[in-house]
């Protein structure tokens, strides 16, 4: 019986000599704290939208960045916008939230901005709420004690870079 080969017809064992040459010359990755590649900190990329809300990634010195919201923060946009802050948690050392043009801001985007802080400890980043959200968002933050949230873990671990 003849031994089993892959469908190009080469033995197992037997590594196609393109893909060698392809592998031996690719470029060292950086790496972040959990081993995955980390994304360059200087691109920006296009802004994030998702329904009815927009936000751009604004550098600051010192690998930091405030992404800036614009719009309502609900259930079409929340899941997009958790994966958002975790992408750039993984990339900078402080993030800075700023709901100054948020219109709306409802459970499931509450939901984002508590699994994005959890991922910031978790990675041993910083995730701050900016000085002045707007009065809908800011309403919300005090009603369901979010706001508390943030401000006890950045007293806790306050931010070496004192960011707002």
């Amino acid at each position: 019986m003849p031994s089993p080969t892959p469908r190009d017809g080469r033995p197992y064992g037997v590594s196609h000599p393109r893909r060698r040459a392809r592998t031996a010359m690719r470029p060292r990755r950086r790496t972040g704290p959990s081993g995955s590649p980390r994304p360059d900190p200087d691109d920006l990329g296009p802004p994030m939208t998702a329904g009815t809300l927009c936000v751009t990634a604004e550098p600051r010195p010192g690998h930091r960045v405030r992404l800036r919201c614009l719009g309502s923060i609900d259930h079409e946009a929340g899941p997009e916008l958790s994966r958002y802050i975790q992408h750039w948690v993984e990339v900078s050392c402080c993030v800075v939230l700023d709901l100054s043009g948020v219109d709306r801001l409802d459970a499931s985007g509450l939901s984002a901005l508590m699994i994005g802080l959890h991922h910031a400890e978790r990675r041993d980043g910083h995730l701050r709420l900016g000085r002045r959200p707007s009065p809908a968002a800011d309403r919300l933050l005090a009603r369901s004690g979010v706001r508390t949230v943030f401000e006890d873990a950045d007293a806790a671990r306050p931010c070496p870079h004192r960011c707002r």
